[in-house]
């Protein structure tokens, strides 16, 4: 059923041709991808057809993790315009199957599958393929269900195995999008304190702990330069002008009838 609803909330990308969206970068970021596998440039760090054909650094700074999943499909010999949207409708299966996995724990198999719907179906999630086309993003979010998901089973049982899957959650969350980390690490927070206190299994706080050290260790050769090359690189431009936040609010009509984020009153493209 999960697959079903995927299918039915993906079906466009499915079919042939290419599709309107704010981001038209991602085609490229798979191709730069592609060429470092190439030049065994493992990880991947520089982009040498970025930057006005005089290359940049895009890959230490922008997240691996979906484009390496896009190269599972160029591997079996799909073109890049349907990496990119495989990659997408993938992203979207899998959120609902975290969402399931989640909500069959809490309430159900018929609450995980309702959690499931409602994630999938989300008018944001939508808007993140759809329109933003933010690849980077929307894998993220397909993992959030799957960090709470094993935090939890890791508080309610304290085994081995949650250990090690809550740090692979958290390492692919680490490699999909730095913001979003950001956004969702005080919910994270707020969800493990939660369970600690309604479970009283203060005893797994070490194991939650060891977990984090392993994700970020996983991470590690994307997050740190990140961390401590973010100083050789021009940032100040990312909260102004296009990208300031506030360019961005939708009007009513775009958030109830429009199906399309244009933001002429703005920019007029």
């Amino acid at each position: 059923m999960v697959i079903l609803l995927a299918g039915l909330a993906g079906i466009w990308l499915l079919k042939p041709g290419y599709f309107n969206m704010h981001d038209d970068g991602q085609m490229i970021r798979q191709l730069e991808m592609e060429k470092c596998f190439l030049d065994w440039q493992i990880p991947c760090r520089w982009a040498p057809d970025m930057g006005y054909g005089y290359g940049l650094p895009l890959f230490n700074y922008y997240p691996h993790f979906p484009y390496l999943v896009g190269e599972i499909f160029r591997v079996f010999g799909f073109a890049f315009m349907d990496a990119v949207k495989y990659t997408f409708f993938l992203s979207i299966l899998v959120s609902g199957v975290g969402m399931y996995l989640l909500g069959r724990d809490l309430f159900g198999r018929l609450g995980g599958l309702v959690s499931s719907a409602f994630y999938i179906w989300a008018p944001y999630h939508a808007l993140d393929v759809f329109v933003r086309g933010a690849m980077a993003e929307v894998w993220a979010m397909s993992i959030f269900p799957f960090v709470l998901w094993s935090s939890y089973k890791l508080v309610h049982g304290a085994q081995f195995r949650w250990i090690v899957f809550l740090a692979l959650s958290w390492a692919l969350m680490l490699l999909s999008h730095n913001l979003m980390v950001l956004i969702f690490a005080p919910v994270f927070v707020g969800w493990v304190l939660l369970w600690l206190v309604r479970e009283r299994s203060w005893f797994t706080v070490p194991q939650i702990l060891i977990s984090l050290v392993w994700a970020l260790g996983l991470a590690s050769f994307f997050t740190i330069p990140v961390i401590v090359e973010s100083k050789l690189v021009q940032i100040g431009d990312l909260a102004s002008d296009y990208y300031a936040y506030f360019v961005h609010f939708a009007s009513a009509n775009q958030l109830l009838f429009s199906r399309f984020f244009h933001f002429a009153r703005v920019f007029p493209f």
